[in-house]
């Protein structure tokens, strides 16, 4: 849930674009109409206020993360019960850290239903508070942890063997279905010429347990703005996930696809395409993704259209890598994963 009005505002307050680097407007976008809302907010759409007693008007319940920005915690706002997430990062950091400025200036633009939303910041003496969209899910690792572990629940699930472990699989339609929309955010990013830069499965939240959940991309910590034609040459990103034009220092908005690609293997098989073994020497897992070594026996379990499209998101030449435009707009087996009403019967544990 998100809350139905601006929080209060009790003292003073700035527009955040006073606050971060400014973007250009971008123009109407032309999506597909599945897609959802794809415009950019404007600038005066996040409000900052300064000095503001944050729990006078929410209720912290429990921490629902922490990472090398702060931690986040599930709230409630008091005037409407409505559930957010807030995040609590040190004042030090907005100043002193590029990565968080570059998040807020990323995230106080976007509005989509295939993205987190923020709804206000708050500074209370030496600490920032992001109020944030709320997705009770958690996060998509721990949905197929959920299937790895206690997908045996459900009734005959399709098992598989792989390192001496039964592996139950998600469905095809339902992997149809969350590939969809981790795709769309992604297309939404792009379409505004934002590279997300760390496309991953801890990235991408559920808004609610449920057997076909709502996916929504979080995290714009290491996102940036890039102009048409232009290349980045410092790698950014999670290892397991970097494409190979990542490591070699010379890349686009490609490498989000590649990432995706990733993240569609691990979720199709419940493994990492890398390394079968122990090993997570970083030297070994760059040396088999830039060697092309992928291992194709768990994918061979999947439907062929899902190897194919998983297959096409990883393809080694960047050039050659479809968009995610142009795979919305070309690839059938992708359109007929359009989300129609989401079933909501519950049959994962409550963590």
């Amino acid at each position: 849930g998100s809350p139905s009005r601006a929080p209060l505002l009790h003292r003073s307050a700035t527009p955040l674009s006073s606050l971060s680097f400014k973007t250009s407007c971008c123009s109407k976008s032309t999506a597909p109409e599945a897609l959802g809302n794809s415009d950019l907010r404007g600038f005066n759409s996040v409000l900052v206020g300064l000095e503001w007693p944050v729990r006078d008007d929410y209720r912290f319940t429990h921490k629902l993360g922490e990472g090398g920005f702060g931690k986040v915690y599930a709230a409630i706002e008091i005037a409407t019960s409505q559930k957010v997430a807030i995040k609590v990062v040190p004042a030090a950091t907005f100043h002193d850290n590029h990565r968080f400025e570059r998040e807020l200036r990323v995230f106080e633009r976007l509005d989509s239903p295939h993205v987190v939303k923020l709804h206000s910041i708050f500074r209370q003496q030496e600490k920032f508070y992001l109020i944030m969209d709320f997705c009770e899910g958690g996060d998509l690792m721990e949905y197929l942890c959920t299937w790895r572990y206690l997908g045996r629940t459900r009734e005959d699930p399709k098992v598989i063997s792989i390192n001496e472990f039964d592996m139950p699989l998600i469905p095809a339609a339902e992997i149809g279905f969350l590939i969809w929309q981790m795709l769309a955010g992604v297309w939404y990013l792009h379409h505004h010429r934002f590279v997300h830069r760390d496309i991953k499965l801890e990235n991408y939240m559920l808004q609610e347990r449920c057997r076909k959940p709502k996916l929504r991309l979080c995290d714009f910590g290491l996102s940036v703005r890039l102009d048409k034609g232009a290349k980045f040459q410092h790698a950014a990103g999670t290892l397991m996930y970097m494409a190979p034009e990542v490591l070699m220092g010379m890349y686009d908005a490609k490498c989000d696809i590649w990432s995706l690609g990733v993240t569609a293997y691990m979720v199709a098989t419940i493994v990492k395409p890398w390394h079968s073994g122990p090993s997570t020497d970083e030297e070994v897992i760059k040396m088999r993704i830039l060697s092309r070594a992928l291992d194709p026996w768990p994918l061979a379990e999947t439907t062929p259209d899902i190897r194919n499209f998983v297959h096409l998101l990883l393809t080694y030449d960047a050039e050659r890598r479809p968009s995610a435009s142009s795979l919305f707009s070309t690839n059938r087996w992708l359109q007929r994963q359009c989300p129609g009403p989401t079933r909501t019967s519950r049959w994962w544990p409550i963590w």
